[in-house]
């Protein structure tokens, strides 16, 4: 006996050459989506913000390139083990009777976030140097990647929320605002 999926219930596809046209929203919306997937979106936005941090800081007082990005890599790596730790000390706290280095092993897959969150700005920067920006100009280009990024991963983590139109730009420019506010670290800085 065969099943078949009545009309009403069957995924809506588009015909091969169809000229309807794709929504926007409907790809703010999947990409919303798999932002929810990540084990903690906020921890991408705060990887994002330390490696911006990081890149405006060293780029100001060093010259070379491979110690900028070892030392924006290396903060990056700090503060995930400090979310680790703390998160592993927290569930103890909550009653989690799991040996530390079990709750470690846990908390350190579930605050990658952080780190996933600060790869793509260091990418942008050795991307910048390999095409032959300076130091300085690869961290600037970094940090302005990473206020893009920022915005939005501000607005589809609204959008993911519920949020539609104004607030969710709302949303999208108070995560952009730390973006702007690295940006501005950075001028008074060189």
């Amino acid at each position: 006996m065969r099943v078949t999926t009545p009309p009403s219930r069957r995924p809506h596809r588009r015909p091969v050459g169809s000229t309807e046209p794709s929504t926007a929203s409907t790809s703010v919306t999947s990409a919303a989506r798999r932002l929810a997937q990540v084990n903690d979106p906020a921890g991408l936005l705060y990887g994002a913000l330390i490696a911006a941090s990081v890149l405006a800081t060293a780029s100001a007082h060093a010259e070379a390139f491979a110690y900028i990005a070892l030392a924006t890599f290396l903060v990056l790596v700090v503060y995930w083990l400090a979310h680790v730790y703390i998160e592993a000390q927290s569930m103890q706290l909550a009653g989690d009777r799991r040996h530390f280095f079990r709750r470690l092993a846990h908390t350190g897959v579930v605050e990658s976030s952080v780190i996933k969150g600060g790869l793509p700005a260091i990418a942008v920067f050795v991307l910048a140097d390999l095409l032959g920006a300076t130091p300085t100009r690869a961290a600037t280009i970094a940090v302005y990647f990473s206020v893009l990024v920022l915005v939005g991963a501000g607005y589809l983590t609204a959008r993911q929320g519920g949020r539609r139109g104004l607030p969710a730009l709302v949303d999208a420019a108070g995560a952009g605002f730390f973006g702007v506010l690295v940006i501005l670290m950075k001028a008074l800085l060189h």
